[in-house]
């Protein structure tokens, strides 16, 4: 894949979040267990686990 999206992760520790209002349709949450995506029409929170983000990483890019 040539084109790549980047983002930013930062140490946490506790019960920190970082919140970044990614368009005018969703904000992306994250901590240090899971990345949550804000639906601000729905005002709906998907929340995706760590554990679940590394297997869809290696899925999509990981050669086997």
């Amino acid at each position: 894949m040539k084109n790549k999206a980047v983002i930013p992760f930062y140490r946490l520790s506790g019960d920190m979040y970082v919140v970044v209002d990614y368009s005018d349709a969703m904000k992306f949450i994250y901590n240090e267990r899971s990345l949550g995506i804000f639906l601000k029409e729905t005002r709906d929170l998907v929340q995706i686990k760590r554990s679940s983000l590394i297997e869809i990483h290696e899925f999509f890019f990981e050669d086997n």
